[in-house]
């Protein structure tokens, strides 16, 4: 109704929009740009392989990967303050409608006070994601992205960096920060079965980052004699263990022996 159609006209537009809903699918993604091409097959595939929908942030995170690849590792932990998260999801809200048309969604979490993570991204329907899922789709998605992106392995360091930037908000046990945290061990866990590799480094920076908010909570990780590092180390491993991450664990247990 923005272009003033009338009836007539927008009947005659529907008529013209493929019955068949891959091939509407495949037509909304010939509409996209060709200069976003790259940056929207990164951001179908982050959504693809996500375990939940995933904030707005995070695909800003997924933008300062193409500065440094340490960004995570480099940035500090704390809060980015509301008014800074505002201003860049609602950047994000221009950027992803621009590189995905309307095959995503985003949507505020009503019920989540963080603001870090209120405004989260999904596909329009499960039959988006299903369609994305195909191999012929998954073939063309991998042939646009660079060489060395791995969606699982951005998905990791997208979440330490989205944990580091939640670890001063809220008590520990039940914080957003404890959330990311776990979708991150997730992530690494399915680094390691795809891969056959452990993120040793961004899993470290994990156990600093959950000692940081243990402190900050007024609690620290372990039990028994063992000094407050040495439990934190510990009681980290045995998470990892419960998360499947067996060769990072392998990897920390050979370097101590």
């Amino acid at each position: 109704m923005t272009d003033d159609n009338d009836i007539e006209t927008l009947q005659l537009r529907l008529r013209y929009l493929p019955a068949d809903l891959e091939q509407y699918f495949k037509q909304m993604l010939t509409n996209i740009e060709n200069v976003y091409q790259e940056q929207t097959a990164q951001i179908f595939q982050l959504t693809v392989h996500a375990k939940s929908p995933l904030s707005t942030m995070a695909f800003w995170f997924l933008e300062q990967e193409k500065g440094t690849s340490n960004y995570a590792l480099n940035a500090e932990i704390a809060q980015i303050p509301d008014s800074e998260v505002t201003a860049i999801s609602n950047k994000m809200r221009i950027y992803l409608n621009a590189r995905c048309k309307d095959l995503i969604e985003i949507n505020t979490n009503h019920t989540e006070g963080i603001s870090l993570v209120k405004c989260q991204v999904d596909f329009l329907h499960r039959t988006v994601r299903d369609f994305l899922m195909t191999k012929d789709m998954q073939n063309l998605l991998q042939s646009r992205v660079p060489h060395k992106f791995d969606a699982r392995v951005s998905l990791c360091t997208i979440m330490l960096a989205q944990t580091k930037a939640l670890a001063d908000v809220g008590p520990i046990v039940s914080s957003p920060c404890i959330e990311s945290a776990f979708e991150m061990l997730y992530y690494a866990q399915e680094v390691e079965t795809y891969n056959g590799v452990p993120e040793v480094a961004l899993l470290d920076e994990l156990a600093r980052v959950l000692e940081h908010h243990a402190q900050l909570d007024n609690k620290t990780f372990g039990s028994g004699h063992k000094s407050s590092s040495q439990q934190s180390k510990w009681s980290f491993l045995a998470v990892a263990t419960e998360a499947g991450l067996h060769l990072y664990v392998a990897q920390k247990l050979d370097s101590t022996s």
